[in-house]
């Protein structure tokens, strides 16, 4: 489920103050939104040279300090690139120029910060706010993936682009978590059937809020 509207200039955060080198969005750098306890960007989006452009990766590599990108196929030739504001100003985005792939899937495998489960429980929200360009419509499938004890509760949400801003919701209360303490957060950006495209990932956040218990 995905809610397209107008696209906000720099993602869910205000970057009015953004200097280049701080994320309004890592602990004590600015306010948080109403109602969360906790948000992130990571820094491939607001980093100068945080993203390891390539064009020819191979999967499973570190394309920057936050992110992983995996690939379905041995041959799929696909660049990573940094997609820089002309007016060096906003967030920096992440971009991928697909120009043959054989592969099944793509994968940006984004690991959240430690803090991100630090006092967290299960009646919790996460909201990705994800800002996207894409030469051609794409499909992509975010996937919340939460470690607790020895465990892995997976939460999937699809988001039909053909680019601008789109949120979604992951609700843990709904989730029968089994007795362990929370322990690690990730977030899977997915393309199933990957096609030539160009996509640049403007912006990405993520940020948690406790929900009502019922």
């Amino acid at each position: 489920m995905s809610d397209a509207v107008s696209q906000p200039p720099y993602g869910i955060f205000d970057l009015g103050e953004f200097d280049g080198q701080k994320s309004l969005m890592t602990a004590g750098q600015g306010a948080l939104p109403l109602n969360c306890d906790w948000a992130w960007r990571a820094a491939e989006f607001y980093r100068a040279g945080a993203i390891a452009e390539t064009s020819s990766p191979r999967s499973g590599v570190d394309i920057g300090p936050s992110v992983k990108l995996y690939l379905g196929g041995a041959g799929d030739q696909i660049g990573v690139f940094a997609d820089r504001p002309v007016t060096e100003s906003g967030p920096i985005g992440l971009g991928l120029a697909m120009t043959a792939v054989a592969g099944e899937f793509l994968s940006l495998s984004f690991a959240a910060p430690e803090t991100a489960v630090k006092a967290m429980t299960k009646y919790t929200l996460f909201q990705c706010d994800l800002v996207a360009t894409v030469d051609d419509l794409v499909t992509f499938y975010l996937r919340l993936n939460v470690k607790y004890g020895a465990s892995v509760a997976k939460f999937t949400q699809m988001v039909e682009t053909g680019g601008g801003h789109h949120c979604v919701i992951f609700d843990l209360g709904f989730h029968a978590f089994d007795v362990g303490a929370f322990s690690k957060i990730w977030l899977d950006i997915m393309i199933a059937n990957p096609q030539k495209n160009r996509i640049v990932l403007n912006d990405m956040t993520l940020l948690r809020r406790p929900r009502g218990q019922f």
